[in-house]
């Protein structure tokens, strides 16, 4: 063995690597899915929380939104008008991705995105 790591050099590149595949291990050995782990590792905390049955509501620091399907309101934008994004919202089974909608200045409306299914969002 000791032949074969000197004839690779594989000490000096293992050497570096060693604390990643530590961290790899233990995400691996403490939750329900390595995959699901590194995915919630890398991505920032949620910004809000998302609600209601059909998911009508989602709630961002002390605001409220309600789904476009839930109001009677027409609005000239369309999800080709997608914005800025904003960061994400879940109830713990769902995970939606926010963002902001071009053209809109007040900040009244909020565009969401999940799996490949996209919806308006209206402040109350």
């Amino acid at each position: 063995m000791q032949a074969l790591d000197e004839a690779l050099g594989l000490h000096n590149f293992l050497g570096r690597f060693s604390p990643w595949v530590l961290i790899a291990v233990c995400l691996a050995l403490y939750s329900r899915s390595a995959l699901r782990a590194a995915v919630a590792a890398l991505q920032k905390p949620a910004i809000g929380r998302v609600t209601g049955a059909e998911y009508q509501f989602i709630e961002i620091e002390g605001e409220r939104y309600i789904a476009e399907w839930c109001q009677e309101e027409e609005l000239p934008f369309s999800g080709a008008d997608r914005g800025k994004y904003l960061g994400r919202v879940t109830d713990g089974n769902i995970t939606m991705r926010m963002f902001s909608v071009k053209g809109d200045e007040s900040g009244k409306f909020l565009y969401a995105l999940w799996d490949w299914e996209g919806e308006f969002y209206i402040r109350e």
